[in-house]
């Protein structure tokens, strides 16, 4: 199951990055720093 939900945030960040190449960088940055999500990674 999670693997399921980060294969999905994947994709859509992908797509999203296609589109919108200067807000994902910012939303990158934002994930590296929130404690919350880099919990989810690991």
């Amino acid at each position: 199951m999670k693997m399921l939900l980060i294969a999905i945030g994947f994709l859509a960040g992908v797509v999203f990055a296609n589109n919108y190449p200067t807000k994902s960088a910012e939303i990158a940055h934002w994930v590296e720093t929130n404690r919350f999500m880099v919990g989810l990674m690991r």
